[in-house]
């Protein structure tokens, strides 16, 4: 990146090319470095999505300046892609301020702001509808393992708290979310025993992390080299249909049964 591109970007092009990229390679603190940065001229045409991609970094990281962004976003962006999340993630930003009026107020804006287009928005529009209040110490796990911080994620999905968790869903989140971490940490036979713990109790539940253990446990099996087993899980996938996620979960399903021939 640094050869192609150099180390500071030249332009909001490339800027959004460098975050983006860093994004990927889960390395959130070199995304916000990248994307804080004034770029171009004053006189340059603004980028909103610029400002959204550095709220949902700085979400990730607990920053207290998160929200900025995503109103930023709001008050620039003028299509109705991504209004819906924008809404979702200040009401998570309230939720993990403990300000549970302020959650509620931009998830009633969730309902009514921008369009379903993207997943996400989709999602956004599905936790509004059902009034599932995310757990806040689950969500902070869940961001900050977006942000690469797995340490800190390490830290939270303990024992202790899974044995607070009454409400099912919560209890799935958990297996799920533990999961992902262990595969991350390259536990593989740990985490694959939370992703079947995950696709037994959540198979037939509207939530997309049976879908998505299925998907990851195929995705350790082809990395071993067990295609048959790969094979098994990817159509596992295939077979479970969320509520939300369901388009992005299967396509990387059938990405994997492609690359293996399939």
């Amino acid at each position: 990146m640094n050869e192609h591109l150099g180390k500071a970007p030249a332009n909001k092009l490339i800027q959004y090319v460098m975050a983006n990229l860093q994004i990927t390679a889960g390395n959130n603190d070199a995304a916000i470095r990248t994307l804080v940065q004034e770029v171009g001229a004053s006189t340059a045409e603004r980028i909103p999505f610029l400002d959204f991609m550095l709220g949902k970094c700085k979400l990730n990281r607990a920053d207290a300046d998160a929200d900025i962004y995503f109103k930023n976003f709001l008050l620039f962006h003028k299509g109705s892609h991504y209004i819906k999340e924008a809404y979702q993630k200040l009401a998570w930003y309230s939720l993990l301020k403990g300000d549970r009026e302020s959650y509620f107020d931009h998830m009633q804006l969730v309902l009514i702001k921008g369009s379903e287009a993207t997943d996400q928005d989709k999602q956004a529009m599905r936790e509004a509808q059902t009034h599932e209040v995310p757990h806040p110490v689950l969500l902070k796990s869940r961001l900050l393992f977006d942000g690469g911080y797995y340490e800190r994620v390490d830290a939270i999905l303990n024992e202790t708290l899974y044995k607070t968790l009454t409400h099912r869903a919560h209890r799935l989140e958990y297996l799920y979310r533990k999961g992902r971490l262990l595969h991350v940490q390259k536990s593989y036979a740990e985490a694959l025993h939370y992703y079947h713990l995950t696709i037994g109790t959540g198979e037939h539940e509207p939530y997309y992390y049976a879908c998505s253990a299925a998907l990851h446990a195929g995705m350790i099996h082809e990395g071993l080299g067990s295609e048959g087993a790969a094979e098994r899980y990817y159509l596992l996938c295939l077979d479970i249909h969320p509520e939300s996620y369901a388009t992005s979960l299967h396509q990387k399903a059938r990405m994997g049964l492609s690359r293996m021939g399939r």
